[in-house]
């Protein structure tokens, strides 16, 4: 993926998965509904590399504790504030359904497609910019965006 690849061309990089994944594997469900938590959590681990590495891959977002639920106000303006301490490039992937497996994961193909929806109006409605590319080609080309096309040949 784009991690593995980027530190293959010696690009100073760090994979900061998304801290929710944790609690699930661990069957933390009480834990998973408290969104502030999650988002402080993952929030810290975002933090904590963000002055030692170039570039930090993610498969979510701090945003994530919006899309969830209905977050108060307060909720929202705190969430936008730390997401803003970042400079945030986003891809969307569109989803390839025959690839969607619920292990490890809270939501079946439909509940996770009915996500997809919620997340990409929440980017809208905050006015935040995204890319939606397909999972196919999304390794090259998020490559080719973040350092140029030198990766062209280069990529495993």
């Amino acid at each position: 993926g784009v991690f593995y690849n980027l530190n293959r061309l010696g690009v100073n990089c760090e994979l900061v998965t998304e801290w929710v994944k944790d609690a699930v594997w661990e069957e933390r469900n009480k834990t998973i509904e408290d969104q502030f938590y999650l988002t402080a959590k993952y929030y810290h681990k975002l933090w904590r590399v963000s002055q030692k590495v170039d570039i930090i891959i993610t498969d979510s977002s701090i945003l994530a504790g919006l899309f969830y639920g209905e977050p108060s106000q307060a909720f929202k303006d705190i969430v936008l504030e730390k997401w803003n301490e970042f400079d945030n490039t986003v891809y969307f992937l569109n989803r390839d359904d025959s690839f969607y497996t619920t292990t490890g994961r809270m939501q079946d193909l439909s509940a996770a497609k009915a996500l997809d929806t919620r997340i990409k109006t929440c980017l809208d409605n905050l006015d935040v910019k995204y890319e939606e590319i397909n999972t196919g080609s999304a390794c090259e080309y998020i490559m080719r965006h973040l350092i140029g096309d030198e990766v062209k040949g280069k990529l495993k």
